[in-house]
């Protein structure tokens, strides 16, 4: 059975975990829920950033019109734009938090 370290958690939209044993991350968004590897996890990231970054955005921000790959072969998300952005800021607000405990982790190293 895995251990779970909770980075992010929103009862309307989704939440990250990582298993602590096994150090993979599962991401639930909606109704879908994948589980990727660290590494699958930062190019995801990524990816949504550059989606973001790069989209044209026309029409109405509530119509599911966006498709997003996944690294799960056969696993899309269909989106909206509000919803593109929400799982956008739920991969950064998790990579902030990641981020934030390693250099935690580094001046706690530094002390001893």
């Amino acid at each position: 059975m895995c251990n779970y370290k909770i980075w992010f958690h929103n009862a309307a939209s989704g939440y990250v975990v990582e298993c602590v044993q096994c150090n993979k991350l599962q991401v639930a968004f909606g109704n879908i829920a994948i589980t990727l590897s660290v590494k699958e996890y930062e190019n995801f990231r990524q990816y949504l950033s550059q989606v973001v970054t790069n989209r044209e955005y026309a029409g109405n921000a509530k119509v599911k019109s966006i498709m997003i790959h996944t690294p799960a072969q056969g696993i899309h998300f269909l989106l909206s734009e509000d919803e593109l952005h929400g799982l956008q800021q739920m991969f950064e607000y998790t990579d902030n938090e990641m981020k934030a405990e390693s250099l935690i982790k580094l001046f706690n190293e530094d002390v001893h």
